[in-house]
């Protein structure tokens, strides 16, 4: 990995890597969102599967083959459907602000399981002082 001239990491194929950047912790006020992949990627789309319940969908992502040349000829290659980590971050019909975090997809098929209690205040003692922590505000 080495530095690039704006002081961001890069790989060694020269794509931008976030370095110092706080992972669920928090997110200092001067973080530079430009950095976070939020285009699409080449050759592919973003797709969803709608999950068994609803309004869970799985990103996809239906990623585009070149065709096999062989001594017959050539064959078409179908789209290769894969497991997209990247959550809503390539999906183009998505507002990403990182000081927001994520939709909470989820909240309401947890509180339907009936396994859960809400809590009133944070619980934890590094809670309590990373919620007082004014360089996480």
């Amino acid at each position: 990995m080495k530095s690039s001239e704006n002081g961001s990491a890069e790989t060694a194929v020269g794509v931008p890597t976030a370095v110092g950047v706080p992972t669920a912790v928090g997110v200092p006020t001067d973080f530079d969102q430009t950095i976070l992949t939020t285009k699409p990627l080449p050759a592919s789309t973003k797709v969803y599967v709608e999950g068994k319940r609803s309004p869970i969908r799985v990103a996809m992502r239906e990623i585009a083959l070149t065709p096999t040349h062989h001594a017959r000829g050539t064959t078409e290659n179908p789209p290769l459907l894969v497991y997209d980590t990247s959550g809503p971050y390539t999906d183009p019909n998505v507002t990403i602000d990182i000081k927001k975090g994520l939709a909470p997809l989820r909240l309401e098929w947890i509180k339907d399981r009936g396994d859960v209690e809400t809590l009133l205040d944070i619980s934890s003692e590094y809670g309590r002082r990373q919620a007082n922590n004014p360089a996480l505000s």
